[in-house]
């Protein structure tokens, strides 16, 4: 409403009010007939639907999509892009006019990308996404190319300086230093598991390959004395029983089915099990019986009767020079050079030592203690070593 004027003695026209400013929100449209509603631009609810409580979200941001790099992909964003999440209608047109914004989650993220036919937000995420033990179903999952950042982190990288370095570098984005530390942690919980599946299949490996080799020496030595008797592998004797009766020590044989003599008990009862074909002739066996080693043994099924138990070696390795390393590394190794067991040991716990320090008298909060070495860093060598063989003899391998 326009302020009243007069003219005033020299007949000009003088205002003699102020104008009153009116706040364009507290209008009321009787007769609007190009939109049908007042847009309130980003926050509203007509034209964005769900947009108003993504701008109160603190990861969110409706411009940061505009600058940087983003490693993406594609066969993720091709699949969220194929129809409306909200309507199944689609695909959805990926342009800056229906790119709404965008929440950074390291080098990961999720785009916001508006449909055109139900004006709902989709979120399209930037890649493949997993979930470790410990978060089930709760909260958001993490993507995987944060985990391999944690992983390139301990492999070659170094520490959050370096890795916030490189990727500066690259123009990607910038991630905080405690965000790149759960990713080491976490990356690295993923490895130590990978890691003791490993171990625990060499040391099987290597085990039964012992086993076997040491069984298959005993049957060398048995073969090359005669007066311990003839021993053959199971399903590979081809010849006559009257044959191998006159090879043997023995006075006399009988079947295993038949019990007149005691002799063919004691046949029953050996380890070495003979199967008969009298189908076949007796020249195979005899050119079988000319060779030092048997070729007809597969995978002796019986365990060694000389000695149990598996060769290795176990060797101790400090973090620096002289025994007052707080950290120690122990290796135990087959025959064929395959790691069989790892134990780390630590003398300290950052946590713990911060939290004595700065918070005396109260109780440590829950995190992984790494601290399992009480004594000296000489007396790591012995302990550690010890522990080893007590969890291989746990696991089975004696």
């Amino acid at each position: 409403m326009a302020a009243a004027v007069k003219r005033n003695k020299k007949g000009r026209f003088k205002k003699t009010g102020t104008v009153r400013s009116v706040n364009v929100n507290e209008l009321t449209l009787d007769h609007n007939y190009v939109s049908g509603h007042y847009c309130e631009g980003e926050c509203c609810e007509v034209c964005f639907p769900g947009m108003k409580t993504l701008i109160n979200s603190r990861k969110f941001s409706s411009t940061g999509w505009k600058n940087g790099r983003r490693i993406v992909e594609w066969s993720s964003i091709i699949d969220a892009l194929s129809s409306c999440q909200h309507c199944k209608c689609g695909p959805l047109y990926l342009t800056k006019h229906t790119a709404k914004g965008e929440m950074k989650l390291g080098l990961g993220g999720y785009l916001y990308i508006q449909c055109t036919l139900c004006l709902r937000l989709n979120r399209i995420s930037y890649g493949k996404t997993h979930r470790s033990e410990k978060q089930n179903d709760k909260g958001m999952p993490s993507f995987c190319i944060n985990t391999k950042v944690g992983a390139a982190m301990i492999d070659s990288v170094g520490g959050p300086q370096r890795m916030n370095n490189l990727l500066t570098t690259l123009d990607l984005p910038f991630i905080n230093n405690r965000s790149l530390k759960t990713m080491e942690r976490r990356a690295g919980q993923f490895i130590e598991k990978y890691a003791e599946e490993n171990m625990k299949k060499e040391s099987a490996m290597a085990y039964e390959k012992e086993m076997i080799a040491i069984s298959q020496k005993e049957e060398d030595v048995k073969e090359e004395f005669s007066d311990l008797g003839v021993a053959v592998i199971s399903d590979e004797f081809h010849g006559d029983v009257s044959r191998l009766a006159d090879q043997s020590t023995c006075t006399s044989f009988d079947s295993p089915g038949d019990g007149n003599s005691s002799k063919g008990s004691k046949l029953e009862q050996a380890t070495y099990e003979v199967i008969l074909d009298p189908n076949k002739d007796v020249a195979s066996y005899d050119a079988h019986r000319s060779k030092k080693l048997h070729p007809a043994v597969k995978k002796l099924s019986f365990p060694p009767k000389s000695r149990k138990g598996m060769t290795v070696c176990i060797d101790h390795g400090w973090q620096k020079r002289g025994f007052d390393s707080l950290t120690g590394h122990t290796f135990m190794m087959s025959k064929e050079n395959k790691v069989l067991k790892a134990v780390v040991t630590h003398r300290t716990c950052g946590v713990c030592k911060w939290w004595k320090r700065n918070r005396p008298g109260v109780k440590v909060r829950e995190h992984r203690c790494v601290w399992n070495h009480r004594g000296s860093a000489r007396a790591m060598e012995s302990e550690a070593g010890l522990k080893a063989i007590k969890d291989m003899i746990q696991e089975g391998f004696q």
